[in-house]
C-alpha cells in the first residue's frame, strides 16, 4: 500500500512510495522506463498443449537482465507490468495475476497485484499501465516498452492466458490517448519500443507519433531473447541522450547475436519527421492511383514478389524433405503461392509471409526502375525518409533491410479488410493502393 507523507506549506511535495524514486511539484525523476511485458509462450513455454519449464523463460531473463543493471541513481525508475503467461519462471511472479514492480537496487519489487485479470491485449489494461505509471512514476522523460510477440498490423503483446488476444495499432495509440486524457498530460513521451517482431512498420510508426518523439522497432521477426536490457539501461543510468539510448539498443541486439546466422533487425525513427514523410509517401499514393489500375495487378504482384519481405519462412533442404515440401525452387508447394527461393544453401518461403510487410527502399528502389514516370514522387518519399530513420542497424544476414516496412497484401491470410482498414491506418492513399492491386 501507499504510505504518503504531507507537510503543509511545502513548495515541493515529496513522497515516498514504496521504495520508488519520485518527487512531485517542481522535481520530477530525470527517466521513467514503463515495460508492458505480455511473457506469453515465450515465458511459460506453452506449445498449444503442454507446458514446458525448461523451454522458455525469456520474460523471466530479460527481468534479470534489467536488475543487473549496475549504479541506477535515485532519480531513475524501471517499473515493469508482467502477465500474459500460463507459468513464469520467475519465482515472485504470480501468473494468475496482473503484477505491478519497480526495480530498485537490482531487485524486482512488488508495487501491487490486481485484483482482476484483464487481458494484457485489450486497450484498457494498457491503458491502466500508463496511467498508473505516469501517475505514480512521472519523470521528465518516459519510454514504453512493449514486450512480447509482434505481427506488423496484426497487432503486439498477445495474451496467451487469454486466447492469444493482442494489441492492435489502433488499440494502442486509443490506450495512450486515453492514459494523456486521464492524467492531463500534454507533452509526448519520449519514445516507444517495440521488443517484438515484425512492427516496423510505417502506419504503426505515424499512429505513434501522436504521442511520441522516437520509436524503437525490427523489421524481421526478433529472435526471443530480445534486448540486451542491461548494457542500455547503463546508459539510462548514466544519463546519456536519448538518441544515444536508442542507438544503443539497437547495437546492442544485434551484437548479441553475432556468433550465429544473424538476420536480426533494429532501427530508430525520428517521428517529428513523419509529417513530412506521410505527405511523399501519400503523394507518391496518388500517383499510383492516377496511374495503375486493377489491370495492372499481376504486373505490379510479380515486382511486389522481388522485394525485401519480413515474416517469412527459411529452409534447409533437409527442411523441405521433412515437410513434404518440393525441392525444387520453381515449384510452388501446396500453399499455392509463388513457391520456394533458393538463396544460397537455404530455401526461402516468401508466399508463407501472412504478414504483408515489405522493406521500403526497396520497394522505392524497384518501383522506379518499374514506373519511371514515377521518379520525382519517389525521390521526395526517399527525401523524407532519410530524415525519419534516425538509426539502423542489422544482422549480416538480413539483407536489403533499411529500417521501416510498408504493409501490402500478397494473401487473403493477410486479412487486409479487417487489419488494414480506415481504423487502422491514416495512409488514405496508399490504403486505396492495396485495395485495387492486392488480396482481399
Amino acid at each position: 500500500m501507499k504510505k504518503g507523507i504531507i507537510a503543509a506549506g511545502l513548495t515541493t511535495l515529496a513522497l515516498v512510495l514504496s521504495g520508488c524514486n519520485l518527487t512531485f511539484g517542481s522535481k520530477k525523476a530525470k527517466y521513467t522506463i514503463m515495460v508492458y511485458m505480455c511473457g506469453a509462450d515465450l515465458e511459460s513455454g506453452y506449445d498449444g498443449y503442454n507446458v514446458d519449464p525448461y523451454s522458455a523463460g525469456l520474460a523471466s531473463r530479460d527481468i534479470f537482465e534489467m536488475c543487473a543493471a549496475m549504479n541506477q541513481p535515485k532519480n531513475v525508475n524501471v517499473i515493469v507490468e508482467t502477465g500474459g503467461a500460463k507459468a513464469w519462471k520467475n519465482g515472485k511472479i504470480n501468473a494468475n495475476k496482473l503484477t505491478r514492480w519497480h526495480i530498485k537496487d537490482g531487485e524486482l519489487v512488488k508495487d501491487e497485484e490486481l485484483e482482476k485479470y484483464t487481458s494484457m491485449g485489450e486497450a484498457k489494461t494498457f491503458q491502466s499501465f500508463l496511467e498508473w505509471g505516469l501517475t505514480k512514476y512521472p519523470a521528465e522523460k518516459t519510454g514504453v516498452v512493449m514486450w512480447n510477440h509482434g505481427g506488423a498490423m496484426q497487432g503486439v503483446c498477445f495474451d496467451e492466458r487469454m486466447n492469444g488476444d493482442g494489441l492492435l495499432a489502433s488499440e494502442v495509440t486509443s490506450a495512450v490517448k486515453g492514459a494523456f486524457e486521464k492524467t492531463g498530460r500534454k507533452e509526448k513521451l519520449e519514445w516507444i519500443g517495440y521488443d517484438a517482431c515484425l512492427m516496423a512498420v510505417q502506419d504503426i510508426a505515424e499512429a505513434n507519433s501522436d504521442y511520441f518523439n522516437y520509436m524503437v522497432c525490427a523489421q524481421e521477426s526478433e529472435a526471443g531473447e530480445g534486448w540486451v536490457y542491461n548494457k542500455w539501461l547503463d546508459d539510462v543510468y548514466e544519463g546519456k541522450d536519448t538518441e544515444t539510448i536508442l542507438k544503443e539498443i539497437c547495437d546492442t541486439f544485434i551484437a548479441s547475436y553475432k556468433y550465429r546466422p544473424n538476420d536480426q533487425t533494429l532501427s530508430a525513427l525520428d517521428l517529428s519527421n513523419m509529417p513530412a514523410y506521410k505527405e511523399a509517401w501519400e503523394g507518391l499514393s496518388n500517383k499510383l492511383n492516377n496511374t495503375l489500375t486493377s489491370s495492372n495487378k499481376n504486373e505490379f504482384q510479380n515486382m511486389m514478389k522481388q522485394v525485401k519481405t519480413y515474416g517469412s519462412t527459411t529452409y534447409s533442404y533437409s527442411d523441405l524433405q521433412d515437410n513434404g515440401l518440393s525441392t525444387n525452387p520453381n515449384n510452388p508447394h501446396y500453399y499455392g503461392n509463388y513457391g520456394i527461393v533458393q538463396e544460397g544453401s537455404y530455401y526461402i518461403d516468401y508466399g508463407y509471409n501472412s504478414f504483408g510487410t515489405f522493406d521500403i527502399k526497396d520497394f522505392l528502389n524497384k518501383l522506379g526502375t518499374k514506373y519511371s514516370n514515377m521518379s520525382n514522387e519517389i525521390a521526395k518519399v526517399n527525401a523524407a525518409y532519410n530524415d525519419l530513420l534516425l538509426y539502423n542497424k542489422v544482422g549480416r544476414e538480413a539483407g536489403e533491410s533499411n529500417g521501416l516496412c510498408l504493409f501490402f497484401p500478397m494473401h487473403s491470410r493477410c486479412s487486409a479488410s479487417y487489419y488494414y482498414n480506415a481504423q487502422q491506418t491514416r495512409f488514405a492513399n496508399w490504403r486505396s493502393v492495396t485495395a485495387t492491386l492486392g488480396e482481399k
